[in-house]
C-alpha cells in the first residue's frame, strides 16, 4: 500500500499468523477483549500487559485491566 507506515506491514503479517495458528479471524480477540476480555487467560509477565489492536482507550483500559488481575 502506497504510503502506509511500515509498521503496518510487519503488523499485518503478525496477525495473518495469529489467525492462522488460532484457526480464526484476529477480529474475534478483538471483540473479546472490548467486550471485557471473558474468557482470556492473563499472562504472568512481570511487569508486562502486551496490548495492542484497539483504538487508544481499549488498549488503556485492556492494559489496566490486566495489571488489576496480576496484583
Amino acid at each position: 500500500m502506497q504510503d502506509a507506515q511500515l509498521g503496518s506491514v510487519e503488523l499485518a503479517i503478525e496477525r495473518a499468523k495469529t489467525a492462522v495458528l488460532f484457526r480464526r479471524p484476529t477480529k474475534t480477540f478483538r471483540d473479546t477483549v472490548a467486550g471485557g476480555g471473558e474468557g482470556l487467560r492473563v499472562l504472568r509477565l512481570t511487569g508486562a500487559i502486551p496490548v495492542e489492536g484497539g483504538c487508544g482507550d481499549q488498549d488503556s483500559r485492556t492494559a489496566q485491566s490486566g495489571s488489576a488481575a496480576m496484583k
